[in-house]
């Protein structure tokens, strides 16, 4: 997952240098940081967070009529802890694309992390229903969304299908089998996590999850 973020941010840098004006290029680069926030590849968590919600601007002020800029918009704000205004972005970008299966999924998680688990999981079914050939980044929006809705075995058991994980999806699983009361078992990931990120420390991933507001 890492090098493919990283694949991306450049494709998507180059195609910024190429056209400055294409909205969309400054969307999918709002999300290289995003996504390298959820998979614990930031170095500078507060400056990742301001890159994403730069390039997320800049897209809408290029295209406001964008699905992917107010998606990205959507995560750049809920990583800043503006729960409404990322809704709302949501919200948006599903109603000028209601067929966008990545981004349902996504929203799903956004909606169950705000509180709302219900909508989370009926968008959870949308998406698989539009992407039945779903790739394995949907089981941890299941997963996450699993955890904040309290299903925690359900949770665990979608990262199963998750494939080789990367940090981002070991933190979770060490925090779901601690909840499951596991815990060998959440050791054991917590381990495997370390020795993906030997400088993460027990403070450095808590600030991972604190964009959560009910973690």
């Amino acid at each position: 997952a890492e090098l493919t973020r990283s694949a991306g941010a450049l494709v998507v840098g180059r195609a910024i240098q190429l056209d400055p004006s294409y909205a969309r290029a400054h969307a999918y680069k709002a999300l290289s940081y995003t996504v390298g926030i959820l998979i614990i590849e930031a170095e500078d968590l507060a400056e990742w967070r301001r890159q994403a919600l730069l390039g997320a601007e800049e897209s809408l002020a290029l295209n406001p009529m964008d699905s992917v800029s107010h998606w990205a918009m959507g995560e750049a704000t809920f990583m800043i802890k503006q729960y409404d205004r990322s809704l709302s972005h949501f919200a948006r970008a599903i109603s000028l694309n209601p067929n966008d299966a990545d981004m349902l999924a996504i929203s799903a998680f956004v909606h169950s992390a705000c509180g709302d688990p219900d909508t989370g999981l009926r968008q959870l079914e949308m998406a698989l229903e539009r992407n039945p050939s779903s790739p394995a980044w949907y089981n941890w929006t299941r997963a996450g969304s699993f955890y904040l809705a309290g299903r925690y075995e359900d949770a665990v058991a979608a990262l199963e299908f998750f494939g080789r994980p990367n940090a981002g999806v070991l933190r979770w699983r060490t925090a779901i089998l601690v909840k499951l009361g596991r815990i060998e078992e959440a050791r054991a990931a917590m381990q495997a996590l370390l020795a993906l990120k030997p400088d993460l420390t027990v403070r450095k991933a808590l600030a991972f999850f604190d964009y959560l507001p009910c973690y």
